[in-house]
């Protein structure tokens, strides 16, 4: 990204970079910097221009009273040159108002500029005409003539930015700058059979930044701009077609529209990209058909593009989407040493299930120390027929579940000890255990140096896909790195492993390569004969108001209705309207924090499902309810869904797939942005002199699994779907709109939901630690208990009083935002303290990194021009642009830092609000006033007072994150 001004050291840089452009030698460089001073020192000395033949041609001479503009030669320059005309020029400054160039406009029109002393400096580089500051609207043009003519008529201060390709960098920096005037592009008219150069490039800016577009009205279908307009039909003219809204473009909130928009004056170049945007957006071919799209986008581009041009940038996404699909869902060829395939056959009971043949052949293989996969269908007795099975042959085996809630009913079906049940003593006389993930570490199962892990049997791994997420995602990070090298141990010694996995696919036949490079992988794939699959015709919406309603509309009719959803507030969101739609329906909802009452017939449910369910009229259920619980009769009349990418569209297969009985669905998919997990991604454990190590390489890999298979759901939903051998259909309207009186409902109810947890929380009387940890282990704590627990944070983690201010700032993140904030105040010795006891205990990933931490966001403080002492001072978006700059220059670093900050690919657009991101980030928050047309922000006091009361309450009871030193901490002061 471009700046305008010398970056500052980079401390790191990474070890292998693509070059854009060869770097200049060092006789360029001196030729370069030589005529980069001659310009500037003559420019200098130059005399004002007092005319130009070409002022005088554009109309524009009185432009002199107000803009300065000198007169050069080449011999003034060069010190040569004899006998060629002057011409006019004038400086062009970078975002900091320093000199970059000389914009020359010679007597026949001709525009150069002059050499910059690097590459690219002319980015964001502008002059501006008039008082900016003492502007209510501020123009941005693209040629000086246009920008004079514009002032001329207006008298509004009109902002230079050299060509249609710097539009979009001018107009950051002047949006920042003057973020309380109107900014309005005056775009070139260029209109001609190849694009539109001018609007186009408009356009792309205003969406981006969120200002209007003004464009010069076309004459006799030629190329205009404002200039032209006033050369041919005068001043007055030109001000009553700048004040016209008939000429205003705007850029759609819409995101699919605008893009249409652009393709009506996109050039050849630049339709790939938008076809391609167009395409995903317009999710081709369910929701659109390729034709369909195809003749859109064609009435649209006219000749300016191929018909072959457009079917194949459609078609490209289409297969891209296709293939990632089969990624996420099933498993290549090549990926695995050898592949087999069996049908389900029938039991005694008529369950279709993993056949004799299946199950030899997994057994054989096991034998041989492969590791054997089997992808088998939901309910076909994989744990019974073929875990059990294997389990009996061995001595020492160990069957690994990835969430505590299903481990019971596995050692039970498996008839193996459970592992709460095995202490240290224990551990010595046990043979067989089921186990969570995140238990394989636990000091119970050490001696002497050994795991109990190590060296078994057979090592069971079950949904081994979330195995492998829960390794690095959940847990204390104190504990994932010993669960980890635990799971490494177990995976590498044991003399047979076995996966089973309905969802099995390339990122676990990778990882598990990555874990144990040397063992041969077996695939054993079991499905339904075709005559007896299991497929549902599914109805897909993009509109989680029309599902919703329709929902309502059924349960109204005294239909019995099922609804999956991923999302826990609507769970209790949809509770609450069926009691206000249909108050007589008896209702069974299963999520997290349910109340006592809903806790026991949650319990009662998971005993026994079939028979419970019959028990309710309506059913709502999110991933609360784990695998392993079917419902095998034809109770429910209707199935919904309401998912919001919370889950991998193969979990959210599954929850469907708790209904046996299941034939029909109605969906609704409403996906969310994944921006922060991509910017985590662009960290560097490198630029922190650390490397990586198979933790991290799981760890990353997992994010960008968990990304990928949320990423465009409805698309890969469907996708997946259709791979399964399901019957997808899309519904573009439900019929009726939906009732728009539901979502003020929805609003009060939410409202209801938000003060009924407030009032909960602000109830609860203390409890101890010992009470704390005890109900925190409980797979679904009441709403009470976790009420409890919201209170004892408040009180022991926070150490502030159980208020509302202080449930609410916690909410926020309040109790990161203090760690944080004591971080900043701490000693630079307690920091590197405490960085080097994590380097004992915590893999690289998951560090704090305290010291860089602190030594970051102090540098954006001094950049601000704030006393990083007494946090006082103020600032303009200058300086906000200096902080953006440091920490894009540090991108990799930051994003390794703090979680996922930038990406340097697509930086803010603002520096102010990215600045007000990292003060956020420490709780700080900031206040402005405006002066000479420009706003002023500075540190708001009393944000800064409210984190000290809370940073000082925790050094006091020594709960603050960075172990303190009185005599060392700022806190203390």
């Amino acid at each position: 990204t471009w700046v305008g001004f010398e970056k500052p050291p980079i401390e790191y840089r990474p070890r292998k970079k693509l070059a854009l452009a060869k770097p200049a030698d060092d006789q360029e460089q001196i030729r370069r910097k030589k005529l980069f001073e001659s310009f500037r020192d003559a420019y200098a000395a130059a005399p004002p221009a007092k005319s130009s033949t070409y002022l005088e041609r554009k109309g524009i001479t009185e432009i002199l009273e107000h803009f300065e503009l000198r007169e050069l030669t080449d011999k003034k320059v060069f010190g040569k040159g004899e006998g060629k005309p002057p011409y006019i020029c004038f400086p062009l400054m970078d975002p900091r108002g320093g000199y970059v160039g000389l914009q020359r406009i010679y007597p026949d029109g001709q525009k150069k500029l002059t050499t910059s002393v690097r590459d690219g400096h002319y980015r964001a580089s502008h002059a501006i005409i008039g008082a900016p500051e003492r502007s209510p609207v501020i123009y941005i043009a693209e040629g000086f003539a246009t920008a004079a003519s514009i002032f001329l008529a207006t008298g509004c201060s009109v902002v230079f930015a050299i060509s249609a390709g710097n539009l979009d960098a001018v107009t950051q920096i002047i949006k920042s700058r003057y973020d309380s005037s109107e900014i309005i592009i005056a775009a070139d008219n260029d209109q001609s059979s190849s694009g539109n150069t001018g609007i186009y490039k408009a356009l792309e800016a205003a969406k981006k930044h969120a200002v209007k577009v003004i464009a010069a009205p076309s004459v006799d279908g030629r190329k205009t701009d404002f200039n032209d307009i006033h050369v041919m039909f005068g001043i007055d003219e030109l001000r009553s077609i700048l004040s016209s809204s008939k000429n205003s473009l705007k850029a759609p909130k819409n995101h699919l529209a605008h893009l249409f928009q652009m393709l009506a004056y996109a050039n050849r170049q630049q339709m790939p990209s938008l076809i391609k945007q167009i395409t995903v957006l317009s999710k081709a071919p369910h929701f659109v058909s390729e034709t369909e799209l195809f003749e859109k986008i064609k009435l649209i581009t006219a000749v300016r593009i191929t018909d072959d041009a457009i079917r194949k940038n459609i078609r490209a996404v289409i297969i891209a989407g296709s293939y990632r699909a089969k990624q996420i869902a099933e498993i290549k060829q090549s990926s695995v040493d050898r592949r087999s395939f069996f049908h389900t056959e029938k039991n005694e009971n008529g369950h279709l299930v993993v056949g004799e043949k299946a199950v030899e052949e997994i057994l054989e293989e096991l034998d041989k120390g492969h590791c054997v996969i089997l992808k088998s269908p939901m309910g076909t007795g994989k744990t019974e027929l073929v875990i059990k099975a294997a389990l009996s042959r061995v001595t020492r085996g160990a069957h690994v579940l990835p969430r505590v809630s299903v481990v019971a009913d596995a050692s039970k079906r498996l008839s193996i000890d459970h592992y709460r049940e095995v202490d240290q003593l224990m551990a010595h006389f046990t043979d067989k255990m089921a186990t969570c993930v995140n238990s394989l570490g636990a000091v119970r199962f050490e001696s002497n140096g050994f795991n109990w892990f190590e060296n078994l049997e057979l090592l069971c791994l079950d949904e081994a896909s979330q195995v492998l997420t829960q390794l690095t995602q959940l847990g204390k990070a104190s504990r994932k790195k010993n669960n980890h090298d635990a799971f490494l141990k177990a995976v590498c010694s044991s003399q047979r492993l076995l996966i089973t996995d309905a969802d099995a696919n390339e990122y676990l036949v990778s990882e598990i390569k990555r874990l144990d490079p040397n063992r041969k992988i077996t695939l054993v794939e079991v499905g339904h004969a075709k005559d007896a699959k299991k497929t549902w015709d599914i109805h897909i919406s993009d509109s989680v108001d029309k599902v919703r309603q329709e929902f309502l509309d059924s349960v109204s009719k005294g239909h019995r209705c099922l609804m999956a959803t991923d999302n826990k507030r609507k769970a209790m969101e949809l509770e609450r309207l069926i009691g206000l739609y249909a108050p007589s329906a008896k209702v069974l909802n299963i999520h997290r924090e349910l109340s006592a009452e809903g806790k026991a017939k949650a319990a009662a449910f998971y005993q026994n499902p079939s028979e419970e369910c019959k028990k309710y009229d309506v059913m709502i259920y999110s991933p609360a309810i784990t695998s392993g619980v079917s419902i095998t009769v034809s109770h429910f009349q209707r199935h919904f869904g309401i998912f919001t990418g919370i889950i991998k569209v193969n979990d959210m297969i599954q929850m469907m797939g708790r209904d046996r009985t299941s034939e029909q669905w109605l969906l609704a998919l409403a996906p969310r942005s994944f921006d922060q997990e991509d910017c985590q991604l662009l960290g560097s454990l490198q630029s922190l002199g650390e490397e990586e190590t198979l933790y991290s390489k799981l760890k990353y890999s997992t994010i960008r699994y968990e990304k990928q298979a949320r990423e465009n759901l409805t698309i890969l939903a469907i996708n997946i779907l259709q791979l399964k051998g399901h019957r997808v259909t899309m519904m573009q309207d439900l019929g009726e709109k939906a009732n728009s009186a539901l979502g003020s409902l929805v609003k009060q109810i939410n409202g209801d939901i938000t003060r009924e947890r407030l009032e909960r929380i602000l109830r609860q009387a203390d409890i101890t630690e010992d009470e704390y940890k005890t109900i925190s282990r409980r797979w679904l704590p009441t709403d009470e208990e976790s009420a409890s627990m919201y209170a004892y944070k408040i009180r022991n983690f926070l150490c502030a009083d159980l208020t509302e201010k202080n449930v609410t700032f916690m909410d926020q993140g309040g109790l990161k935002k203090v760690s944080l904030f004591e971080t900043f105040l701490s000693d630079d010795r307690e920091l590197i303290r405490f960085d080097n006891s994590q380097k004992l205990t915590l893999d690289p990933s998951d560090r704090y990194y305290a010291f860089e931490k602190k030594k970051m966001i102090e540098e954006m403080i001094v950049r601000l021009e704030i006393d990083p002492r007494t946090l006082n001072g103020e600032f303009t978006s200058t300086q906000c642009q200096r902080a953006l700059d440091y920490f894009l220059a540090n991108a990799e670093k930051a994003n390794q830092v703090f979680g996922g900050l930038l990406n340097p690919s697509k930086p803010p657009r603002c520096p102010t609000t990215f600045v007000k991101k990292i003060l956020g980030l420490i709780g700080i928050s900031l206040d402005k006033r405006k002066s000479d047309g420009k706003m002023i922000r500075f540190i708001d006091q009393e944000s800064v007072e409210e984190l000290l009361l809370y940073a000082q309450g925790r050094l006091k009871k020594a709960k603050t994150y960075i172990p303190q030193s009185l005599s060392a901490s700022a806190l203390a002061a």
